[in-house]
């Protein structure tokens, strides 16, 4: 589920290689059904969801902000935090929506025993919740409120990465080119993997596949300026190009093709 946003946006990037990525998608979706989980169902729900926003794209801030304002109305309006709507897409998704629920109401109102430095167990917080299926508050139990902090701050720093990116790349080669759509298909993913982490945490070989698709980002924000011919009587009154940040190149002499 998580996958499947980037495999779409090769798809679409990639004219070619469009039966490749096809099957890909299909593959992704082959076995998001046969795990009998709700949690990869709602993952690529969200997924679909942030395909469909595509067009949207540049309202983004006012949507997050919307949404954000409206999250925080519900938390006061309603009699049971906000986190209580986990128990009640129990009934529609299926699963353990009531543990995830148990845990995360713990995990806030026992603040003080991880937030200095973490804990070691969480078996008194209730029945059952020494399984902590939720990665921000096993990022707050392992090492406290510092290492949870640091946590977001590292997903936030990777969507602005990934945001800039894109609006370079549409502006240099438009909003339908392959890295265009591959930074709009990896928000997605990054989307997927921060819905994901409510419902579980990351263990074996899925850490190694999320720490590698983060470490992957910062490779598309780096640029090469564009190779050119030289001449052969050189102007010395002419002078040597300054380096422009990614985040301010024009739109002339610049590639979007990001460093191999």
């Amino acid at each position: 589920a998580a996958v499947m946003p980037v495999f779409f946006a090769l798809f679409l990037g990639r004219r070619r290689e469009r039966p490749l990525f096809g099957a890909a998608c299909v593959a992704a979706a082959v076995v998001i059904v046969t795990a009998g989980s709700s949690g990869p169902v709602v993952a690529c729900a969200v997924g679909a969801f942030g395909w469909g926003i595509w067009w949207f794209r540049k309202h983004m801030r006012a949507m997050l902000w919307a949404g954000f304002g409206m999250g925080v109305a519900i938390h006061f309006i309603r009699e049971k935090p906000i986190w209580h709507l986990i128990l009640r897409l129990e009934s529609i998704t299926g699963g353990t929506g009531h543990h995830r629920y148990f845990l995360i109401d713990a995990f806030v109102r026992r603040f003080s025993e991880w937030a200095v430095m973490g804990t070691s167990n969480t078996a008194n917080w209730g029945w059952g919740l020494q399984d902590v299926t939720n990665q921000y508050v096993l990022e707050g139990v392992r090492g406290g409120l510092v290492t949870l902090i640091l946590f977001v701050l590292v997903l936030k720093t990777s969507f602005t990465q990934l945001r800039l990116s894109r609006e370079i790349f549409e502006r240099l080669d438009g909003p339908k080119s392959l890295w265009a759509l591959l930074a709009w298909g990896c928000s997605v993913s990054l989307t997927v993997h921060c819905v994901s982490f409510i419902s579980v945490n990351y263990f074996g070989q899925m850490v190694q596949l999320f720490y590698m698709f983060v470490a992957t980002i910062p490779g598309m924000t780096r640029f090469r300026r564009r190779k050119r011919t030289k001449s052969s009587a050189p102007s010395r009154s002419r002078k040597a190009p300054v380096p422009v940040p990614a985040t301010g190149l024009r739109s002339s002499g610049w590639s979007a093709q990001p460093k191999p």
